[in-house]
């Protein structure tokens, strides 16, 4: 047996109990990614409009984010755009200047 098949046969039982692990662990580690996002953006205007705060669980925070589109968030993005607020932790001062970037309405003249 060559040293390669040494190690592989040595190092795949731990990564094989890692991957098992991570695997049956993965809704706990959703929710806690959740919860801690909620609690870093309780100051954004939009999880205040939705009522959702650091107290709810998991499972509350599910049911009271909507899915949503850009028409739905745009009052957000045009308070974002004349400097009066924040929309998931992105803030930018009012300089008169369009913002660059992830912001931008698409341009739909094709």
């Amino acid at each position: 047996m060559g040293l390669k098949s040494i190690l592989v046969r040595s190092i795949a039982p731990l990564v094989a109990r890692n991957v098992y692990r991570a695997h049956c662990d993965a809704g706990d580690r959703q929710r806690k990614l959740l919860k801690s996002l909620v609690r870093q953006s309780q100051h954004i205007h939009y999880l205040k409009d939705l009522k959702i705060s650091s107290d709810d669980d998991a499972d509350t925070i599910s049911q009271k984010l909507p899915i949503v589109d850009y028409e739905d968030i745009r009052p957000y993005i045009d308070r974002i755009l004349k400097g009066k607020g924040m929309f998931y932790g992105v803030g930018f001062q009012n300089t008169g200047q369009r913002p660059r970037g992830r912001l931008q309405e698409p341009n739909t003249s094709h």
